[in-house]
């Protein structure tokens, strides 16, 4: 028991000594966020156009479509445009290059809040 007591006394006292503090230099290190194009839109109101709504078709795109889950059905819009008459303008733009079914859609915290079938 005593040689117990000793071995505890030393290990305590050697971690209770003082120890000489070797400098560290200090370095700063930039970090950057990565953002994703969905959450620039977080608690905005912007147009879109709407070129798709599909049950069984379920795609992250890398470009500037954006997918909407709701209702059971992913939606693919395309724009953020501050004004339904830009939106009109894209939309005209998109059906001369041959998108059909194409729409205007109003889009209020990444959700469709209204739709607009006719320019």
């Amino acid at each position: 028991m005593r040689s117990f007591l000793l071995a505890i006394t030393v290990f305590v006292m050697s971690c209770s000594s003082k120890k000489e503090e070797t400098p560290v230099a200090k370095v700063n290190v930039a970090v950057s966020k990565k953002e994703t194009v969905k959450e620039q839109f977080i608690d905005t109101v912007f147009y879109a156009v709407q070129i798709g709504a599909y049950k069984d078709f379920n795609v992250e795109f890398s470009s500037d479509i954006i997918k909407i889950s709701e209702n059971g059905l992913n939606h693919y819009v395309l724009g953020s445009l501050k004004t339904k008459s830009e939106a009109d303008r894209f939309l005209e733009i998109l059906i001369d290059l041959g998108v059909k079914d194409a729409f205007v859609v109003k889009l209020s915290n990444h959700k469709i809040v209204e739709k607009f079938y006719e320019l």
